[in-house]
Formats: structure tokens, C-alpha cells, sequence
């Protein structure tokens, strides 16, 4: 979700503010549209492990989705829709039957697609179900796993080109010997240069933004500003050529600033994705004397996060193309006669915004688990932490998927912030 928090804190009016956000989503919109059409500018030459490399490095096989399907369904009637919402909320203390459902377009409201995967063994009786409630379907895919394999790769081929000098531009690059031997305290990865039009893995991003530091000293800071439950760093960067004092804390005419974060949720690669590239925007742009671009990260301090759920986002490169909570420790209980075990929170339901209120299950199996208390997570405690010491004029969580801006408040509806006509205004 979306979220913007502007207060009255300087005395820019009411017009500049305006004019300032219309800039930024220019900006994002932009980013988007490179994301799908990017030139040989945003290029690198990559020598990318196979299939069977990354699955002795990682120890075990990845998930197999073979015969998983992906359906759109089309409620038509509150009772259709009804039944979809109970699918949608159950968890593992509902009584049987189960089915083993993934839902990547929840429940809304009559005519609103929803979109699902589910297993091979239930498949048969699924189907059964939606014919017997005359609900209407496509099958989109017939074969997940035919999806994440030709994307894969896909991955792997283009990692593998080889460019030549002649074609090959590079993009903020480095010398070898210019670069630094430490990475937050730990021996740096040897990693294959980033290329902006690929999913990249987490070591390569993370090397990559130590690289852009290295070249431009005074635009770019990077924070560690915590780490998660299997001790990666969480890394924030900061744009901003704003003058900067020997004490940050003690700015009396400190401007303002924007957070972005992406990767909330591990599946959503294009987001970490279009993250990095409006990283490479801002700084790319200042040094070409970009007029617009000067002016924001002149008169704006920019705290991006690509990957705030790095364990996740590796292990949907690694194990589970699907996952998308964090990897907090499993918790273990009985139903029936099995034993279930289930691991992550989604970390967008682990804030203190209406915790457990709605949106969100207590359920520790479900994809929307919210955790056990709000902020019980190291990545949404980094967040809050990180905020209070360095206050934000707006907040930007990028996401994934249904291709929406959403703006507050998502709680409730009908439900706004004072300034939530000025926010619309930008849009």
C-alpha cells in the first residue's frame, strides 16, 4: 500500500508542494514504463550459475509447481462472492474439506476478478466446486510450473551473453581497485555486474549499490538499518545533494524528505526491480544535469529501500518462486491428526496501523499472517526505528501486481486524511 504522510512541518506552500510531487510521479511513472523497454544502456555482461549450480549452493531442490493452475474466477452474485471471501479468510482450524489455495487477486466485491492458484490434488475438486456454484473461470495457465521455468530461463540465457566491448555501455562502473574490501563489516560477495533489464539476486543488488556509493561520495549514503531473522542486512539508501553538515542530526533548515521501499513482499521482484532503477534515475540524472531531476534531489532527501524483506526475496530466488512473507522462525501445531508447520509474516500486517483489525489473519499458515504482535518483526521494527530518527514528508511502499495506486487510509472505508484531497490533486 501506498501511504503519505504530509505535514505542515516547512513553510513551502501549498503550490510548490504540488509541483514537487507531480515531478516524483512523472518520475515513477517513467520508471515503470523503463522497466518494460529498457535500451543497451542499462546493459552489463553477466555469468549467471545454472539451474543445478544454485541447487547444490542452496542444499535442496527448489519447490515444484507442476500442475499447479492459475484460474481468474468472475463473481457474479453475493453468494458467490461470499463463498470466495470464506475460501479467501479460512485457516487451518476450519473444518475440512481444504484446498490448497494460493490467491494472488483476493475477494472484493461483485464483477472484481479474482485470480488463484491451486494444487494438482485439489484441482478435480475445486473445479467440481465452481462448476456446482456456477461460477464463471479461465484458466489462465494450465501448468505453473511452465511459467517459472521459461522465466527462469530466460533469466539464465540472457545472464550468459556475451557482449561485446564494441556494444557493451556501462553504467556507473568501477574499477576494481577502487572498490572497497568490506560490506557492512563482512567480506563483499564477488558477484557479475547488475543489469537493470533482469531480476538480479539479492548479493548482486546489494554490490551494486555499494558500487554506485563508491562513485558519487556525496549524493549517496547507504544505511544498514537492521537485520532480519537470518542476519541479513537490511540497506537503505539515501539520495540527496543537499548540503550536508558534519552533525546530520543538527539541520535547522533540513528539507524535505521521501521513503520508498519495495520487496514487502518477496514475490514481487519488479518492484526491488523498478526501485533500483529509480535509484540509477535520480543519480544519473543529477550528474547528466538533468533540470528536473537536479531540482529533487537538490531540494528532497530520497530514502529508497529496494529489498525490505531481503530473507524472503532470496528465497524466492532460491526455494520457492511463490513465497512471499518474511522467514520468521516456523511455529508448529496439531490439526486432526497431522502435525502443520508454517513460517514468514506478511510484513505489510505487521505495523501498528490497526494491527489484526482487518486485512489480515492470525493465522500463522495463511499468506496475510500479521504476526504475533505489531512490529514483531525486525524489518517492520527497522522501519519504525529508522522514521523516528529521520522523519519523512511521505511514504511510498511499491508493490506488485494488480496495478493501482492506492492512497489511504486502506483500513477502513470512506475513510480519508485531511489532506487527502491534496494528495488526489498529484494524481
Amino acid at each position: 500500500m501506498s501511504t503519505y504522510n504530509l505535514t505542515n512541518n516547512y513553510s513551502n506552500n501549498l503550490i510548490r508542494q504540488q509541483l514537487i510531487f507531480l515531478f516524483f510521479i512523472t518520475i515513477i511513472f517513467n520508471l515503470f514504463n523503463l522497466t518494460f523497454s529498457l535500451t543497451n544502456e542499462w546493459v552489463f555482461k553477466q555469468n549467471y550459475n545454472n539451474e543445478e549450480e544454485l541447487k547444490q549452493q542452496n542444499g535442496q531442490e527448489r519447490k515444484d509447481f507442476t500442475g499447479f493452475k492459475l484460474l481468474r474466477l468472475n463473481p457474479r452474485t453475493e453468494k458467490q462472492l461470499n463463498w470466495l471471501r470464506e475460501l479467501y479468510s479460512s485457516d487451518t482450524n476450519s473444518a475440512p474439506p481444504f484446498f490448497n489455495l494460493d490467491f494472488w487477486q483476493p475477494p472484493s466485491n461483485i464483477g472484481a476478478l479474482v485470480d488463484l492458484t491451486v494444487s494438482p490434488i485439489d484441482a478435480p475438486a475445486f473445479f467440481g466446486e465452481l462448476r456446482h456454484r456456477e461460477l464463471d473461470y479461465l484458466v489462465i495457465a494450465d501448468n505453473l510450473e511452465d511459467l517459472i521455468k521459461k522465466e527462469r530461463n530466460q533469466q539464465n540465457l540472457n545472464f550468459q551473453q556475451n557482449f561485446q566491448a564494441d556494444d557493451q555501455k556501462e553504467f556507473l562502473l568501477l574499477e576494481e581497485n577502487h572498490r572497497d574490501k568490506f560490506w557492512f563489516g563482512r567480506a563483499k560477495p564477488k558477484e557479475p555486474e547488475y543489469r537493470y533489464d533482469r531480476y538480479n539476486p539479492l548479493t548482486r543488488m546489494e554490490e551494486h549499490l555499494f558500487r554506485l556509493r563508491e562513485m558519487n561520495p556525496r549524493l549517496i549514503s547507504l544505511y544498514e538499518i537492521g537485520r532480519t531473522h537470518e542476519n541479513r542486512s537490511i540497506v537503505t539508501a539515501k539520495i540527496s545533494a543537499r548540503q550536508i553538515m558534519p552533525d546530520e542530526s543538527w539541520r535547522p533548515f533540513r528539507g524535505p524528505a521521501i521513503w520508498i521501499d519495495a520487496g514487502v513482499h518477496a514475490r514481487e521482484w519488479i518492484a526491488p526491480a523498478t526501485a533500483m532503477i529509480l535509484i540509477a534515475a535520480l543519480v544519473n540524472g543529477y550528474n547528466s544535469e538533468d533540470v528536473g531531476v537536479r531540482h529533487l534531489v537538490e531540494h528532497i532527501d530520497w530514502y529508497i529501500t529496494p529489498v525490505l524483506n531481503p530473507d524472503g526475496y532470496e528465497y524466492s530466488h532460491t526455494k520457492n518462486r511463490m513465497w512471499r512473507k518474511n522467514r520468521r522462525p516456523a511455529f508448529c501445531k496439531q490439526q486432526y491428526f497431522n502435525r502443520i508447520c508454517c513460517s514468514g509474516v506478511d510484513l505489510n500486517r505487521n505495523f501498528d496501523w490497526f494491527w489484526s483489525i482487518t486485512g489480515s489473519s492470525a493465522d500463522p499458515c495463511h499468506e496475510t499472517y500479521h504476526g504475533p504482535s505489531a512490529f514483531s518483526e525486525p524489518e517492520s521494527k527497522s522501519v519504525r526505528d529508522f522514521l523516528q530518527v529521520h522523519p519523512v514528508k511521505a511514504f511510498i511502499s511499491l508493490h506488485s501486481y494488480s496495478q493501482l495506486w492506492l492512497l489511504p487510509y486502506g483500513h477502513k472505508k470512506r475513510n480519508y486524511p485531511e489532506d487527502f484531497h491534496t494528495v488526489q490533486a498529484c494524481f
